[in-house]
């Protein structure tokens, strides 16, 4: 056997071919190459001796256009012989003329998982020219890079294959087969664990939901208690002033201690009318008046000497006249001054109560 040096026809690089074969490839391009052999016999006498001699005459014949199955054929063969530059060229040829062959993409993977050392110190030999990488530290810097671009071949030719080819990549490819086994399985864990985070956040969003409805409820349920008692201790009449409000005509209740409501229904409550607790002054002890009365009418709180004090707020802007008739020393009022001078004239006529002005 003799190694014959050959211009390869497609990237005009030299190969070297064994003469015994019919055909081979470019170690630099991946081009097949066929050669043509004429075979010529010779006779030659040699004192009686007779011997035959073989004299081949080799010769290229030209390049082909590879198919993808030359293409990946050549990719293996590179592949098993070291030549990891030259089956990753083959086999991403093969890709081009055929990316839905799961073939061209296992052989990059593989390239990567069994010739992982050598294709890495080359590569980077190749980049840095000036300095020596050794293939333990080649690999302690790159394995992850590697590895990744493994992984993403892997995933491809998954993505195109069927069971039966899966089973096939998986049995080739164990070392990426484990990795890609084990980012599925951390995928498909932190795809629970999400799912269980919004499944709780639904959850709690809906308990929420459900205790803001209830708050809600009990809320208005309260509110219509009110009004609904409300609607049994006062006589309301509607008037309106730009807008529906209602006046307070008169304290039907029993209660000692009484609070003024802020609304009944949607309509605000303003003013308490003339003589509001005329009926009620020998039971009343206490009133609370909230900021939404704006006007207290004529002996609102005429004879309630029980009252033992009252505030009445800024928001109040007017009483009226004799509003606290007949108060005694022992009650007491507390008014805004500024606000008192508003008020009718006579709001304290006959009224011994102490007055607290602020």
């Amino acid at each position: 056997m003799a190694v014959i040096t050959l211009v390869c026809g497609q990237c005009g690089g030299q190969v070297g071919l064994d003469d015994t074969r019919e055909f081979g490839f470019c170690n630099h391009c991946g081009t097949k190459i066929l050669i043509k052999q004429d075979i010529i016999h010779n006779t030659t006498n040699y004192n009686t001796q007779h011997t035959t001699n073989q004299v081949i005459n080799k010769t290229i014949i030209g390049k082909e256009q590879n198919e993808a199955e030359d293409y990946i054929r050549n990719g293996n063969v590179f592949l098993s012989l070291g030549e990891d530059f030259s089956a990753d060229k083959a086999f991403k040829e093969a890709i081009k003329l055929n990316p839905a062959d799961y073939r061209g993409w296992l052989g990059l993977c593989l390239m990567r998982e069994k010739g992982f050392g050598l294709y890495c110190q080359d590569y980077f030999h190749s980049v840095h020219s000036d300095t020596y990488l050794s293939e333990a530290e080649v690999d302690a810097r790159n394995k992850e890079s590697i590895e990744k671009k493994a992984d993403s071949y892997f995933e491809k030719a998954i993505a195109v294959a069927n069971d039966e080819q899966k089973a096939e990549i998986y049995a080739k490819a164990p070392a990426t087969t484990a990795r890609y086994k084990r980012k599925k399985a951390e995928q498909e864990k932190l795809h629970e664990e999400k799912q269980r985070e919004e499944k709780a956040e639904q959850e709690k969003l809906h308990e929420e939901k459900q205790r803001e409805e209830k708050a809600e409820q009990e809320k208005l349920h309260e509110e219509k208690q009110r009004e609904e008692k409300f609607a049994t201790l006062f006589e309301f009449k509607e008037l309106n002033i730009g807008t529906t409000v209602l006046s307070i005509e008169k304290y039907t209740g029993t209660e000692c201690c009484v609070t003024i409501p802020e609304k009944i229904g949607t309509k605000t409550v303003t003013i308490i009318g003339r003589k509001a607790f005329e009926s009620s002054r020998d039971t009343i002890i206490s009133v609370f008046i909230p900021e939404n009365i704006r006007y207290v009418g004529d002996f609102a709180f005429q004879d309630c000497v029980k009252i033992t004090s009252i505030l009445l707020l800024d928001s109040i802007s007017a009483v009226g006249a004799g509003a606290f008739l007949n108060w005694g020393k022992h009650q007491k009022i507390y008014v805004n001054k500024a606000n008192s001078k508003k008020w009718d004239k006579n709001w304290d006529k006959n009224c011994k109560a102490k007055i607290f002005y602020r």
